[in-house]
């Protein structure tokens, strides 16, 4: 197989994926798809639930790669990007939810036993999961999810968290600002323009009259500069971002500003 890295990587040849059908007996290609759902995989629940036999016969065909994990434990993970995205596209969105719902049961059994509590990122892991699985997660999980600063590395999934936070119910008026701030770079970012959209209606909503007087005046700045981000960046209509600008000049500021 030659490994092509391009722009795109949602285009996946058609050769590949039946390469990928032929090699693989299905329940090694059931394995594979669950390694490339969850990777990297380093949690001792999730490694027992692999069978060890695909284990040994997807790194002997190249397609799963052992590494060494920050705890200094293994962490497994597909061999390339484009595989990865492969596995990913050729599953359909019920597979994807049946996958995601075990690996989120398993690794929560681990959280209701404390066993993986104290260890780095696994709180990003269960939220990560959880969303797969369409999961309805506590606001508090989603928020110290993405106030983990390792998501900056991963802006698809900081993207999902946020989204999930903005459309929460029990999420309160300045955490959904954030949430809403957060989806606009993340996805403009991704060009992501739909999600894009969907932020910035929420952020016309915060801003309303009888809506912006339950956020601090630093807050509805920063609405107001996304606001005009999206008037030039993305629409090019710098007539009325100018005036939004121009009406922050007279706007007190507290001096945190």
């Amino acid at each position: 197989m030659v490994w092509e890295k391009t722009q795109d990587l949602g285009v996946i040849p058609e050769e590949f994926l039946a390469y990928l059908g032929e090699a693989c007996s299905p329940e090694e290609l059931e394995t594979l798809e669950t390694i490339a759902l969850a990777e990297p995989v380093t949690e001792a629940a999730l490694l027992e639930k692999l069978s060890p036999t695909h284990l040994r016969a997807l790194q002997a065909m190249g397609l799963i790669v052992p590494r060494a994990a920050d705890d200094g434990g293994v962490a497994i993970t597909t061999s390339h990007e484009l595989l990865a995205n492969s596995l990913k596209s050729r599953m359909s969105a019920a597979r994807r939810r049946e996958i995601g719902s075990e690996l989120y049961l398993t690794l929560r059994h681990g959280f209701d036993q404390r066993v993986e509590l104290p260890k780095p990122n696994r709180l990003f892991r269960l939220v990560s999961l959880g969303l797969e699985a369409g999961r309805a997660l506590p606001i508090e999980w989603l928020v110290a999810a993405l106030d983990d600063l390792g998501l900056e590395q991963e802006p698809e999934s900081r993207l999902r968290i946020a989204l999930a936070i903005a459309k929460h119910p029990d999420v309160l008026p300045a955490r959904l600002a954030e949430a809403a701030i957060c989806v606009c770079q993340t996805a403009r970012l991704l060009g992501d323009r739909r999600a894009v959209d969907e932020a910035v209606r929420i952020i016309e909503e915060l801003l309303e009259p009888g809506a912006r007087t339950a956020l601090a005046v630093p807050v509805q700045i920063r609405l107001q500069l996304e606001r005009v981000t999206h008037l030039t960046l993305d629409l090019e209509q710098y007539g009325q971002a100018f005036e939004i600008i121009e009406q922050l000049d007279g706007v007190e500021r507290e001096p945190e500003i």
